[in-house]
């Protein structure tokens, strides 16, 4: 049996994006900080960096997964001296097609020429 895709991981980095968070705040509205942004990210600092969030295998290992989810993350800096703002979390994926077939728009293994899926962008609505 074949699924297509095989699995699929998400990943969270927290990142300042201060370029982005600006055109949010011009909207002037809460809501605008309560939906994700798919973007290409910049002009962006990695606060710390990105951890797996959730993998999903086809077909699933277990009958009784469902559909529930929840995930903790802690994260630290990688330049623990540098003075930086958290605007939110980039979320990425990686997805095995087949075998060896992945596409993934994670900064380290980026699909090159994959040029019609980026990013999703979580904005705060108070940097940290």
């Amino acid at each position: 049996r074949v699924s297509i895709p095989s699995s699929y991981t998400s990943y969270l980095e927290p990142i300042a994006a201060g370029k982005i968070y600006k055109k949010i705040q011009a909207y002037d509205s809460l809501k605008n900080y309560e939906m994700p942004y798919v973007v290409k990210l910049h002009s962006i600092y990695r606060v710390a960096p990105a951890q797996a969030t959730f993998t999903f295998q086809h077909p699933s290992p277990s009958k009784d997964e469902g559909n529930r989810r929840a995930a903790e993350h802690v994260f630290w800096p990688g330049h623990p001296k540098v003075p930086t703002l958290c605007h939110g979390l980039a979320g990425y994926f990686t997805a095995v097609l087949y075998k060896d077939v992945l596409l993934s728009t994670h900064p380290d293994s980026h699909t090159d020429g994959m040029h019609s899926w980026f990013p999703i962008f979580f904005p705060f609505v108070r940097p940290v």
